[in-house]
């Protein structure tokens, strides 16, 4: 297994192989903010905290409960003082 595929099974895989681990890591033997910032991507791509955050963010963001065409009208602008 090359080193890329170890770093890619490492970070999607819940269970991985101690020499996939070593793999992974030993890859950024010299750059341990490197190393560390594998770890929680693995935290957050394992455990689904970050697809729950994306849908949580998309889901708020499709629906705002705003009528885009009247709160961007120039008419609605215009006609309010903001002084």
């Amino acid at each position: 297994m090359e080193v890329r595929d170890a770093i890619r099974h490492f970070i999607t895989k819940e269970k991985v192989d101690g020499s996939v681990h070593l793999k992974a890591m030993n890859a950024f033997h010299d750059k341990p903010a490197a190393r560390k910032n594998i770890l929680i991507l693995r935290g957050l791509l394992v455990h689904g905290i970050l697809l729950l955050c994306l849908k949580k963010r998309w889901t708020t963001t499709a629906d705002p409960g705003l009528s885009l065409s009247k709160s961007m009208d120039e008419e609605f602008y215009i006609n309010h003082d903001y002084n």
